[in-house]
């Protein structure tokens, strides 16, 4: 690191833009994101694509629009070499740009983090297996028998979560590196319709951030022959939680939490009783779909919204958006007067509260 600061030293004008880049790589490694995200967004700052390569014939790709895809380098793209005989690539058409070589260094750096991370994947076995273990309808004996062959103990601790995303090509594979090591590695995976099933053995941390482009609903902790009710919950957790995203350019990832059952409390009873038909018409939710549709800032402005929920005050949600708390105020001012009550009071920010809600109600039915 230091000998990339005396470097620097000598860009003069240009040695805010590469500390900003520093900086920005130094997110992705912080936010523990998978190689995906990481080369998601390198390419999304790049403009041009970038990946990870070797060694073997396998590797992944990532477009200036930040997917990702299986693949390797074009002839020509720069290379910087990472331990294990990988490298990180990066393929611009025409001239190289001021930075590239900055920039192709902390992806290479951003790789070899992400990779250290990765521990055993979980074992993809017969999802008919993991269907049964966490099926209310299957007998007590079908379970038990499951779950021996999934190589979990009946009466160990279990937890199962619902995750939506993954179906690309690293999986799950974000999330089950955020996830401490189970005992035994006892990590199972099985994709049920649209949403997976993770079955962990043992305690989960209380705090579970989702990698971009997942939603993850965390259900209660149980012994191993109760999962029907750890999944249960994991699935109306999940109703309410929220898809993390990248941003493009030097912005900073924005990830949302799992959400646990264990924090739901009474609005479990909307997760369970309202479906998505029965919650349209409802004029609250029109005005917040009003306010999210306004071009360029309908995003920024639910977000604030649901920071200024759960912070409580104007100038607790601008710390947390890391905005200056009279940029906070316009946006409220703006929402109230759209919604046609004050949210300076408790009334009025539980009625958002619940409105918020419901609206993740009938958007996420799974």
């Amino acid at each position: 690191m230091r000998g990339l600061v005396l470097r620097l030293a000598g860009l003069s004008a240009g040695a805010e833009s590469a500390m900003r880049l520093i900086g920005f790589f130094d997110t992705l490694v912080e936010q523990r994101l998978g190689l995906d995200g990481v080369l998601g967004m390198a390419a999304r700052v790049a403009e041009c694509p970038v990946g990870l390569a070797g060694p073997g014939p396998d590797g992944l790709t990532a477009g200036p629009d930040g997917s990702t895809r299986p693949g390797g380098p074009p002839p020509g793209a720069a290379v910087r070499e990472l331990r294990g005989g990988q490298c990180a690539w990066l393929a611009r058409e025409g001239e190289p740009q001021p930075f590239d070589g900055l920039l192709l260094e902390r992806l290479a750096l951003a790789c070899d983090a992400a990779l250290s991370r990765r521990g055993s994947e979980a074992v993809p076995l017969d999802p008919a297996l993991l269907e049964t273990a966490i099926s209310s309808t299957a007998p007590l004996p079908e379970r038990a028998r499951a779950l021996r062959l999934l190589g979990f103990a009946p009466s160990g601790p279990f937890t199962v979560l619902a995750v939506d995303g993954g179906h690309g090509p690293q999986g799950l594979a974000p999330v089950l590196e955020r996830l401490p090591t189970a005992p035994a590695g006892r990590r199972r995976t099985a994709a049920l319709g649209p949403v997976h099933a993770v079955a962990v053995a043992g305690p989960l941390p209380d705090r579970l951030l989702a990698p971009a482009g997942f939603r993850i609903g965390v259900g209660p902790e149980v012994t191993a022959t109760e999962a029907p009710r750890s999944w249960e919950g994991a699935l109306r957790a999940l109703r309410f939680a929220g898809t993390s995203r990248s941003d493009v350019g030097l912005a900073p990832v924005t990830e949302e939490p799992a959400i646990y059952h264990s924090s739901l409390g009474a609005f479990e009873v909307l997760a369970r009783e309202l479906s998505g038909p029965a919650i349209a018409g409802i004029g609250d939710l029109d005005v917040l779909d009003a306010l999210a549709a306004e071009p360029g800032s309908g995003t920024e402005l639910l977000t604030t919204l649901e920071v200024l929920v759960q912070a409580g005050s104007l100038r607790a949600a601008a710390r947390e958006l890391h905005l200056h708390h009279n940029s906070v105020a316009v946006r409220v001012t703006r929402a109230e007067a759209a919604l046609g009550y004050g949210l300076g009071e408790t009334v009025g920010r539980f009625r958002l509260a619940l409105a918020l809600a419901l609206r993740r109600l009938r958007d996420n039915p799974a």
